[in-house]
């Protein structure tokens, strides 16, 4: 049977149609966030017929996206409505448990801290109360920054469909279902995304890795790990943890890998860490310590270049990005630059985001939710 062409769609359809507008017109207030815009202006951008534009235009300003902010000065004509996006509208709260404390901040739709917040130490202990440091940080501030989502940054391997922690040694959690549980507790969604992947988001939307399609993001805190980003997408692997590569081995590393488990040190992590204490100071890697600390640190350097010799002919990245806070020099950043010899173009960089990259990734991953709630079609109830 034939389907007419001009046959009315469904009502699903036109719910599809509608939030596909939507966004369209809330990507292009995004984009011109800092200007004063008519329907015109948006039609021209979105190709939408101007009473469509008005018509969400009315619909975003009754969410509060949009604010009327006087009308034009254009000659020949009557002068037509300004209106301005509100990134104000609705925030996230944004929280890192991957540092040596728990951090926290509300950031707004266009991705910007509001205001930042230093929690509890880390650790299994203070895990049992993050959920009481965040009934009080909403508590203060929730209703007069809008929050509308919550997410957590997570050193560990983490399930983003189910909200689960699967394993995350240093805050004493396996298998822990810690969405449903603050969910519960908070009344907000919430988001979970493991630490490094969390950087290479930071890094891929807001620093370096921008115009690239496929990185690599290298990271050193209190593990190694790397974030891989393919088609601009992050990839997670079929057990949510790819890029583990401190589980990874060297042929001249001895030791029985038979019984290897996430959540114990791995091979090249261990050994690797071992080298590290040689050139470790208090603010950060001292390799001019003396000839003990450079030599360890050349050591270091040379094992860990083989592992992501291996994986950059693997994965073939545009891009790899190096965040390791305690090499305040970028001293490993300038020696892979120069020894990091692999048969495709390659550039080397290093992350520029600093200790916000956790926050600002995992914000801009509820943000990317939190716009298709502001932007779904909400149906009319059938009478």
């Amino acid at each position: 049977m034939r389907v007419r062409a001009n046959q009315a769609n469904t009502p699903l359809q036109n719910d599809q149609l509608r939030e596909h507008n939507r966004l369209l017109v809330y990507h292009c207030l995004v984009r011109h966030a800092d200007e004063k815009l008519t329907r015109v202006d948006i039609n021209k951008s979105t190709n939408l017929s101007i009473p469509t534009v008005g018509t969400i235009l009315r619909e975003f300003q009754e969410l509060g996206l949009v604010e009327q902010v006087g009308r034009s000065t254009a000659r020949g004509g009557r002068p037509a409505q300004l209106v301005q996006f509100n990134a104000a509208a609705a925030t996230v709260l944004a929280v890192d448990l991957a540092g040596s404390r728990f951090r926290a901040a509300i950031v707004d739709l266009l991705g910007r801290p509001l205001q930042r917040f230093e929690g509890p130490a880390s650790g299994p202990q203070a895990a049992d109360g993050l959920g009481g440091w965040l009934v009080g940080l909403l508590a203060e501030h929730g209703d007069e920054y809008k929050v509308a989502h919550l997410a957590l940054s997570v050193p560990g391997v983490v399930e983003p469909r189910t909200g689960t922690v699967r394993l995350a040694p240093a805050l004493g959690w396996g298998e822990y279902e810690l969405a449903p549980r603050l969910g519960s507790e908070l009344g907000l969604p919430i988001t979970l995304e493991n630490d490094v992947n969390a950087l290479a988001l930071a890094e891929l939307h807001y620093g370096e890795g921008g115009d690239a399609a496929n990185v690599a993001y290298l990271s050193i805190t209190s593990g190694i790990g790397m974030g891989v980003v393919i088609d601009r997408q992050i990839f997670r692997g079929s057990n949510y943890a790819a890029g583990e590569i401190g589980y990874g081995t060297l042929g001249h590393l001895s030791g029985d890998t038979s019984t290897v488990a996430l959540g114990e040190p791995g091979s090249l992590e261990a050994h690797l860490f071992g080298i590290a204490r040689a050139f470790e100071g208090q603010d950060g890697i001292d390799t001019g310590a003396g000839k003990e600390a450079r030599e360890a640190f050349e050591h270091f350097c040379k094992d860990l270049l083989i592992i992501l010799h291996n994986a950059v002919c693997l994965l073939n990245p545009e891009r790899l990005v190096v965040s390791w806070p305690a090499d305040t020099r970028g001293e490993l950043c300038a020696y892979l630059e120069k020894n990091l010899k692999v048969p495709v173009p390659l550039e080397i960089a290093p992350a520029t985001l600093g200790k916000d990259a956790g926050l600002l990734g995992v914000a801009r991953l509820a943000l990317d939710r939190l716009e298709l709630d502001l932007c779904r079609s909400q149906r009319e109830p059938v009478a």
